[in-house]
This record gives structure tokens, sequence and C-alpha cells, in this order.
């Protein structure tokens, strides 16, 4: 029985949707866990003290470092000494001990050079404060959240600065 041509270009046009729906269904969920997983390795806690609305909060946080200013957020909490990662030029780490009262930032060199040095120590001082009086996960997001304003800050006087310099 012969087919018109009409119905073979149908049934093509139907396949052909099936498979670019599939397509776009496996990258959809593969840019999901992809994500995911990212998100996942920027926080690491050994001591169990994060509970989930914190994590979620610093998965936020970790995310706006990254779209605001390029950088990777990288967070460990440890029952044990701190030992600093090998340092890069895109990563912000910070390591805490509750136990040992240790705290530990490694800058990556341009926001090293953009940070004033004074402001560092302040949340340093400010987070092992926190860490006595406060649940850890309030304390890294305060010190996350005003490390991220003093960026900002920053960015918006260098920018001020380059719209003087023009006029």
């Amino acid at each position: 029985m012969p087919t018109s041509i009409w119905s073979r270009i149908t049934r093509w046009t139907l396949l052909l949707l099936i498979l670019a729906g599939t397509a776009w269904a496996f990258s959809a969920r593969l840019e999901q866990r992809l994500t995911a997983k990212n998100a996942g390795s920027a926080i690491t806690d050994e001591t169990g003290s994060l509970t989930p609305e914190e994590r979620s909060r610093l998965h936020a946080l970790s995310e706006q470092y990254t779209t605001d200013f390029a950088i990777r957020l990288r967070v460990r909490i440890s029952n044990t000494d701190i030992r600093p990662p090998h340092r890069d030029h895109q990563s912000l780490f910070l390591g805490l001990s509750p136990k040992g009262n240790e705290v530990l930032f490694v800058l990556p060199r341009l926001m090293e050079q953009t940070l004033p040095g004074a402001a560092l120590q302040e949340e340093e001082k400010n987070l092992r404060a926190c860490l006595q009086r406060e649940p850890t996960g309030a304390c890294l997001e305060k010190t996350l959240s005003a490390l991220r304003a003093y960026l900002q800050d920053t960015e918006r006087s260098g920018l001020r600065r380059q719209e003087n310099g023009r006029r």
C-alpha cells in the first residue's frame, strides 16, 4: 500500500521532534547534575555542623562569588588542623577548625592585592569571635558576605576612579 509524501514528511518530522526533545532533556539533566556536583564540592563539612539550610545558603554565596567575581569559593570545616591548599588565581579558600579555633584564608593573588590587609585581619578576628558564640554556618555566612561586600565596594570605587580619570 503506497503512502503519500505528506504522511512520510509527517512521520519524519515527528521522529526528528522526538529526537530533539530527548537530546534537550538529556542536556538539561546533565547540566543540572553538573551544577549540583560543582556546588557540592565547594563546601566540605567534616564536622557535620552545617544544617541543610546553612549549606544551601553557602552554596548560593558560592555561586554569587563565581558569577560576580569569577572566584571559586572553597570552604573546609575540619576537626583537625587546616592545611593550606595549592594556591591558584581563581579560588578563595576558607578553612576552619572550630575545635582548635583555627581560621585560614587563602586568597587568589588579585583578590589579595585588592582587599585591604586590615579588612582581612578584621574578618578573621570577627570569625574567631563568632565561632565562640554562634553556629558555624551563621559565622561563615557573615564572614563571606562581608568579604563580598568589600570586593563590591572596591569594584565600585575602581569604576568611579576610571570614570573620573576619563573626564
